[in-house]
Formats: structure tokens, sequence, C-alpha cells
């Protein structure tokens, strides 16, 4: 089973399932979408899906297991809010996070980062704080610089707004429906309340489930779980019917 981002496009789920037949010789593989996974991981199947990812963000709506329209992408994730963060770093700060940015990055968002629940975050270059990295060498930190990196993430009300436009379910649906933020970056403390109040800032009041700092494990959880189903055998991609139908068959084996 192969997890694909909501905006994967259709060429790229066909040429993974001819990889994974002609290169890898496997007997079967079924792609998933990886926020169809992620809300299984949940305990749902319904509901509305917030992916702060590492590229990007996206908010979709899906229903029994299946998106029902292609996600609305906003194009902030995790690594653009730290280039934010490096971008109030001197130079020979940012030079140290950069060589060993691949480890760095993480820890910084696990350990470091958080959201502050105001509209935008000043960033003090006159108080600067010590930061002892996990490599043994060590950075200055101007003051709100661990908060203000996120505002490029709600920057002028947008990513409110693309929740907001995606999430319109049919009246008699509306209380079915929940919200569920999955990401790296929904684990952050401060950023449920930071999320709820740029959307109702934006016109609608919700509430928010999620924020697991484990949640960029969603997905593979969710395969798990999905895989693990009885009924889900025969919704496999068999190589059989790779053979006879070519790769375009897991457009229609896998929505």
């Amino acid at each position: 089973m192969v997890s694909l981002p909501d905006n994967s496009s259709a060429e790229a789920k066909s040429r993974i399932c001819q990889i994974l037949f002609d290169e890898f010789q496997a007997l079967s593989m079924y792609v998933g979408n990886s926020s169809c996974l992620s809300l299984m991981n949940c305990d749902e199947i319904t509901g509305f899906i917030i992916d702060i990812g590492a590229d990007i963000s996206s908010s979709g709506r899906i229903y029994s297991g299946y998106m029902e329209e292609k996600p609305l992408v906003y194009p902030v994730g995790g690594n653009q809010i730290f280039d934010k963060f490096l971008s109030f770093l001197d130079e020979e700060d940012k030079a140290i996070v950069e060589e060993d940015r691949f480890a760095l990055e993480p820890w910084f968002f696990e350990n470091k980062f958080s959201v502050s629940p105001e509209s935008k975050t000043s960033v003090n270059n006159s108080v600067k704080s010590t930061v002892s990295l996990p490599n043994g060498k060590s950075i200055s930190v101007p003051e709100g610089a661990f908060q203000a990196c996120f505002d490029v993430l709600f920057k002028n009300g947008e990513f409110a707004e693309i929740i907001i436009k995606s999430g319109q379910p049919p009246k008699d649906d509306q209380a079915d429906f929940k919200y569920f933020v999955i990401g790296a970056t929904s684990g952050v403390p401060g950023m449920k309340v930071r999320l709820e109040r740029e959307v109702e800032a934006a016109g609608k009041k919700i509430t928010t489930e999620g924020y697991n700092p484990k949640s960029n494990i969603f997905a593979l959880v969710g395969g798990m779980i999905l895989s693990s189903l009885s009924t889900f055998q025969k919704m496999w991609v068999s190589v059989e019917e790779y053979e006879d139908s070519g790769p375009d068959i897991v457009q229609r084996k896998c929505f």
C-alpha cells in the first residue's frame, strides 16, 4: 500500500502502479489518499480533514472513507514555517542550522516551537536567548521567533478561508461532521487555539480534534487498519488486473 498526498495527480497514481508491478514485481498494490487513511486512525471514516503537511496544507471533506472532491490546497507547510524561523536568525546561526537541517527541523517543531494565540507575533532582535542544539552547537534566537514563524501559515486569513470554503456539508449532514487536524506540524502547542480563532475571525466557528505530535504517522497507522479489514481484500489491485488493464486500473479501484 502506498499513501499519496492530497494534491497528487492521476498520472502520479498510475506511475506508482506501473513502478510497483514492473520494477518491484508486486503481486498486488493499493494507492490510498493520506487524508482518508489518517482519518481512519482517528476512528472515523467521515469528517473534515485539515492537513498541515511538509510543503502544503489542505482541507477537504471525507465521506464514508472517500474524499468527496479534490481538497483545497494552501501552499504553506512545515518547511515554509521553518524557513520563516531561519529568516529571524543572523547569517552565522542560520548556517549552523541549515548544515544539519534534516535532523534539526523536527527537533525544533517538537521541542521549541509554539503557536501564539494572537494574530501576529512580534520579534525582538535586541533580546536573544542561547539555544543548545542536539548536535552540540549553539545558536542565538531572537525573542518571539519560535512563535512568529507560524504567522506565515495564517497570513491574511487565506488558510482560514480555504478551511471554510471546503467545510460546507449539506445542512442535514452538519451534525455528523467533525474537523480533524493532522500533519506533524499540527502537534505544536497552541495550534488548536490559533487555528480555531483564525477560522472564527474569517466567519465560521468550529471545534477541531486531532493535534497529535505523532500525527505524521497517522496515514501509516490508518493504512494498517484499512488493510486488516476483511472487506479490503477485494480492493487490492492484483498483478492479473494490471496485466489486463494497464496502470490506469488504479484510477478505477483506488479513489
